[in-house]
């Protein structure tokens, strides 16, 4: 039963190891792509940036407010696609 966990607790080890010099190492070639600006993204192949390839997963809606003959009114706008959402109405 000892030697069982011994080596349970030995592959754990390595195991971490493994994933940290992996981690590093990926790490390392993202900080090779990196230009000077800290705000660029690596290249990543065939001349696309990561920003291309990342996009959010749902819409992006908020409410917008407008001021009419002393009332105030709300209406949901979809900034993702740039499109009103329903109708005005009244605020309560």
């Amino acid at each position: 039963m000892r030697k069982t966990n011994k080596k349970t607790l030995l592959l754990l080890m390595l195991a971490c190891f493994c994933i940290n010099m992996s981690m590093t190492a990926k790490a390392a070639v993202i900080e090779e792509n990196m230009d000077s600006s800290p705000c660029q993204l690596p290249m990543v192949s065939g001349q696309q940036s990561l920003a291309t390839i990342i996009s959010p997963l749902s819409d992006i809606i908020d409410w917008r407010y407008k001021r009419e003959n002393n009332q105030l009114y709300k209406r949901q706008y979809n900034y993702t696609k740039k499109q009103w959402i329903g109708e005005w109405e009244l605020c309560r």
